[in-house]
């Protein structure tokens, strides 16, 4: 996996007398004299003299896609290693020195492999990669995610951080310097920056099925301009992929550290508010000092686990201040908010994340802010439930976002409803209802009315009978005539305001019965007539 001219720089060779096919290796695994080789393999760096090299170029076998060390130089050799199309690096050093020389460096290579790999195993985290990478070549190492956030590193003394706090802000990369360093650098593939004042640095875009998942900036003194940084950014790279992968096969790494922080909060593992706080100090976005929930669930969860990185790359983009992660079947986000206002006009593009959620069948509950994090499992749960509410609510909801402000009081109704049966031992709410409410509920079962919804919009509306007609989307004369029914049959004062409110509950309660409860409440009354619970 390292370049050529890192091995050219390993033997001191000759340029002039040197055919490079190809510049990117494979990760090779060892040093054979081509005196002792039976067959040839890409993995393999072979040693010889210009006589053995010279033979076999001109013999039937002519290995291609070779890389060969030559001890001493012949002007053929150029010329036969080109038309078989391996490389060949010509040094003035014989064959055992230069044996020992490629020996070394394979040796180095392979202690980074394996160490690597143990770093990828359960047990250790993504920092502990970052950290090792940072030992072996003593650079400073930024993981940053598709928002160009820093969510892991390691700063190195070796790289001033006088040279490095100008291109960070709150832990970001400025648009500019992203423009100038990360935009510009081709998929999967390294590129050598400039960062000024006697330092460089890599830049590697880690893509995944076509999609940019990350970037990794290795940061170093202008005199370590020929190390080998791609290797131990590949190896960095396949590292956190395997660890991932052994975590819960999201092969998406950016928010794990805040799903391991969100599980153990749930779950009640961490209930301590300095605790929580010193632990989202750790994570890839530390919250502010309000936060919110939101949570998103598919109609067909194979859309999420067909392409987890794209719809993660698309909600980044729209909340690039928010911890992201997959857990229990959902994508969470704790959105950061700088103070707790959130409706009726959210801080993020509406238009957008409705379009999202139309394009994934999906649907979203965004919770109100706090600044307790000892209550965000509270928050969580919550946020959770109005989901689930509000998809049978209004499962034919254009916006496909359930905001909790909006269905705070049909939470409080499914609170009742274990309440009823801890207490009462039945989970007849409809006892909440206005009696007069109760009736309007037995007439439009009777003659397939809706008077009970037009008395909502009513109440709603402070009983001016235009705008009443104008939310219930009826003509106004149709409305004039539903409100002549309703004071035919009730004789509740409805533009008294406490009425109003009770007649607007009673309405959720009735709604909440036919969405989100299995009981007929029709059938319920009846049997509550017959009982003369209701006169």
């Amino acid at each position: 996996m390292s370049h050529i001219s890192y091995w050219l720089e390993c033997v001191k060779a000759v340029p002039e007398q040197c055919c490079i096919s190809f510049q990117q290796l494979p990760f090779i695994d060892s040093i054979r004299f081509v005196r002792n080789a039976d067959c040839f393999s890409a993995d393999t760096i072979y040693i010889g003299t210009a006589e053995e090299l010279s033979a076999l170029f001109s013999s039937s076998e002519r290995p291609s896609g070779i890389t060969f060390l030559c001890s001493g130089c012949d002007s053929r050799l150029k010329e036969q290693a080109s038309a078989c199309s391996s490389n060949l690096i010509c040094s003035d050093k014989d064959p055992f020195l230069l044996h020992d020389l490629a020996e070394e460096m394979v040796r180095k290579y392979r202690n980074w492999k394996i160490r690597f790999q143990e770093l990828s195993e359960p047990g250790h985290s993504i920092q502990d990669i970052v950290n090792y990478g940072a030992d072996i070549t003593g650079f400073s190492i930024f993981l940053l995610n598709t928002a160009n956030r820093v969510v892991f590193s390691n700063v190195n003394p070796a790289v001033p951080i006088t040279v490095i706090d100008p291109f960070f802000e709150n832990d970001m990369l400025s648009s500019e310097t992203a423009r100038q360093l990360i935009d510009p650098v081709a998929q999967s593939r390294v590129a050598l920056k400039e960062l000024g004042n006697g330092c460089i640095c890599w830049v590697y875009k880690v893509m995944k099925e076509g999609t940019a998942i990350s970037n990794m900036i290795f940061a170093a003194p202008e005199k370590d301009r020929k190390f080998d940084a791609y290797t131990v950014m590949e190896l960095t790279r396949q590292a956190i992929h395997r660890l991932m992968n052994t975590s819960d096969g999201l092969p998406y790494w950016a928010g794990e550290e805040f799903k391991r922080l969100l599980k153990e909060i749930v779950e009640g593992k961490i209930t301590d508010e300095f605790e929580i706080n010193q632990r989202f100090s750790m994570i890839s976005c530390g919250s502010g000092i309000f936060c919110s929930f939101i949570i998103i669930e598919f109609t067909n969860m194979e859309d999420l686990t067909d392409r987890p990185l794209q719809v993660l790359t698309e909600l980044e983009e729209l909340f690039p201040d928010s911890n992201t992660a997959i857990y229990d079947g959902s994508i969470v986000l704790l959105l950061s908010r700088p103070n707790r206002a959130f409706q009726p006009r959210p801080v993020f593009d509406t238009c957008a994340f409705t379009s999202l959620l139309q394009r994934y069948g999906a649907y979203a509950s965004i919770s109100n802010a706090t600044s307790r994090r000892s209550l965000l499992r509270t928050h969580y749960i919550m946020t959770k439930r109005i989901l689930a509410l509000g998809r049978k609510l209004y499962p034919d909801s254009r916006d496909r976002v359930y905001y909790f402000e909006d269905f705070a009081e049909y939470f409080m109704i499914d609170l009742s409803i274990s309440s009823f049966n801890n207490l009462f031992g039945h989970d007849d709410i409809v006892l909440l209802m206005h009696p007069d409410a109760v009736k309007l509920v037995k007439y439009d079962a009777e003659y397939h009315s809706n008077l009970l919804e037009f008395v909502y919009h009513y109440c709603l509306n402070n009983c001016n009978i235009v705008q009443t007609a104008k939310s219930a989307f009826m003509h106004r004369n149709t409305a004039a005539s539903r409100l002549a029914k309703v004071h035919e049959l009730i004789r509740a004062d409805l533009e008294n305001g406490e009425i109003q409110q009770r007649m607007i509950f009673s309405y959720k309660v009735h709604r909440y019965y036919s969405r989100c409860s299995d009981m007929d409440l029709t059938k319920r009354l009846e049997r509550g007539a017959k009982r003369e619970f209701f006169r």
